[in-house]
């Protein structure tokens, strides 16, 4: 089944402006890597494959990648709503209760975050194997889709980026 793509790889404005699409050399390959690939795309089987796709498709340092989804991952399951919190890239849109919602901030974060991190989120980011890692264009995805990290920018040219949580949502209907 091919995973429903909703995260989007931007380059967010510090200052809190809206985010900026990342350039070309970050964001123009739009080569899938997972288990979940389409037909014409290269499937992961083990974590080097998966580390191979983050550093071609995404440009990135693997290593990073996996540091953040590691520290997700552990966030997630100890419950730590702040460690989570400040792995997000903010603004952010999640869905509580079925409704769209901006969320701004880490504290606004950890104040909705039963309504954000639902079981079923909790149970995708805990039991993703990083070998099993879907990657695309759009970013590193946990589940079926229910967490993505990404590079997001921290100034105009994207010379400099951190990885972090750019979309979160329940798992596709």
């Amino acid at each position: 089944m091919a995973a429903m793509l909703l995260a989007v790889t931007a380059c967010a404005d510090p200052a809190g402006e809206e985010p900026q699409a990342a350039p070309e050399s970050l964001a123009g390959n739009d080569a899938i890597a997972g288990p979940q690939a389409d037909e014409g795309t290269a499937a992961a089987n083990d974590a080097a494959d998966v580390d191979q796709a983050i550093d071609t498709v995404l440009g990135g340092d693997h290593n990073v990648y996996r540091d953040v989804i590691e520290r997700v991952q552990k966030a997630v399951v100890a419950g730590d709503k702040e460690a989570v919190a400040a792995l997000v890239s903010y603004p952010i849109e999640v869905r509580i209760s079925g409704k769209p919602r901006k969320i701004a901030s880490e504290p606004e974060f950890v104040a909705a975050w039963d309504g954000i991190v639902t079981p079923d989120v909790a149970q995708a980011v805990a039991t993703q194997e990083y070998s099993a890692m879907f990657v695309n264009s759009q970013g590193v995805m946990f589940g079926d889709g229910q967490v993505w990290i990404s590079g997001v920018c921290r100034d105009e040219a994207c010379t400099n980026s951190d990885v972090l949580i750019t979309a979160i949502q329940p798992a596709p209907l």
